[in-house]
C-alpha cells in the first residue's frame, strides 16, 4: 500500500506518512516505563540475526531511548541511532552511541555503508513497508542483514485494551494517528506472512520471518499500567489532568488489571524478520 493524502500521520522529510513526531517529549516516561517491555523484544530481534553482528556498523532505526542500541552493543556491534524524535535521541545522549534525527525513507547514510540495520517496531508505523525496506536496504552492504519486528495481529494481549478502556472512560479520545496505525499501517506487517511478503517485494533474499512470544518479565499490575500509559496515544491525555484526577485514572486501571489479569508476565506475540541484501 502506498501513502495517500488522507493519512493523519505527518509526513517525514521526503517519504510517506510516519508517526514519529508523536514521540517528541515523551522520553522520560518511555525510558522508565516502556523500555522494560521493548528491551527484551529488541534482544530477541538481534538474536534472530543470521550473521554475527560483532564489529559491524549497524543502524538502529526508530531508536527511541536506546533499547535496540543496547541490544546491539551487548553482541559487540557498533550501533548508530536514528529517530524522527529529537528528544528521544537526546535522552542520556552522553552515554549512548552517535545519533541522527532523520526519516527512514531518506536515511543520510551512504549506500552500502552498513553491515546491518535493525528496525524494532518501526515498520508498523508506516503504510509503505516495502518502500521503507528498500530505503533501509540501500544502506546495507551486500550480504548484510535487515532485522525488523512488529507486533503480531494474531494475538493482542487483552491487558492493553483493558487499560486503554479506563482512559477512555475518563475522557481520553484516541488520537486519529493511533487509529490509523491500528487499522491501516500495522496490519501490513502484522504477520510473518505479510512481513515476508513485504521483504520479498523489496528485493531482499534469504527471508526468515517468524512469530514468537517474547517474555518481557513484566507482570505487576502497576508496571503494566505504567507501561501502557507511557505510550503516546494516552500520555498527553494524562498529562492534561491534575494530579488527583491522574492518580484516580491510574488507580482504576491498576484495579482493572488486578481483577482481570492472570498474573502471567506480559509476553506479546512478535513478528521477527531477518532478510539479506544482495
Amino acid at each position: 500500500m502506498t501513502a495517500t493524502d488522507d493519512s493523519p500521520a505527518r509526513r517525514g522529510s521526503t517519504g510517506p506518512p510516519t508517526v514519529g513526531h508523536l514521540y517528541e517529549g515523551l522520553e522520560e516516561a518511555w525510558a522508565t516505563d516502556a523500555e522494560p517491555v521493548y528491551g527484551p523484544m529488541a534482544e530477541a530481534l538481534v538474536a534472530h540475526s543470521p550473521i554475527d553482528l560483532s564489529g559491524r556498523l549497524v543502524l538502529d532505526v526508530g531508536a527511541g531511548t536506546g533499547a535496540g542500541s543496547r541490544a546491539l552493543l551487548a553482541v559487540g556491534a557498533r550501533p548508530v541511532a536514528m529517530d524522527l524524535a529529537h528528544t528521544m535521541l537526546a535522552h542520556d545522549a552522553a552515554r549512548r552511541p552517535p545519533a541522527v534525527v532523520a526519516d527512514l525513507f531518506a536515511p543520510p547514510i551512504r549506500s552500502g555503508a552498513l553491515g546491518a540495520t535493525v528496525a524494532p517496531f518501526v515498520l508498523n508505523h508506516v503504510d509503505a513497508p516495502v518502500e521503507a525496506m528498500r530505503s533501509l536496504a540501500r544502506c546495507i552492504e551486500p550480504g548484510g542483514v535487515l532485522l525488523a519486528s512488529t507486533f503480531s495481529e494474531a494475538d493482542r494481549p487483552a491487558v492493553k485494551d483493558v487499560i486503554d478502556a479506563v482512559a477512555v472512560r475518563h475522557g481520553c479520545v484516541m488520537p486519529e494517528e493511533y487509529r490509523w496505525v491500528r487499522e491501516r499501517s500495522a496490519p501490513l506487517t502484522g504477520s510473518a506472512t505479510a512481513m515476508a511478503g513485504a521483504a520479498t517485494a523489496a528485493g531482499l533474499v534469504g527471508v526468515d520471518a517468524v512469530e514468537r512470544h517474547v517474555d518481557t518479565g513484566m507482570s505487576a499490575p502497576e508496571d503494566l499500567v505504567a507501561y501502557r500509559f507511557s505510550l503516546p496515544h494516552v500520555t498527553r491525555f494524562l498529562a492534561g489532568l491534575d494530579d488527583e484526577a491522574r492518580a484516580a485514572v491510574v488507580a482504576e486501571a491498576v484495579d482493572e488489571v488486578v481483577r482481570l489479569h492472570d498474573g502471567a508476565p506480559l509476553a506479546p506475540l512478535v513478528v521477527l524478520l531477518a532478510a539479506r541484501v544482495v
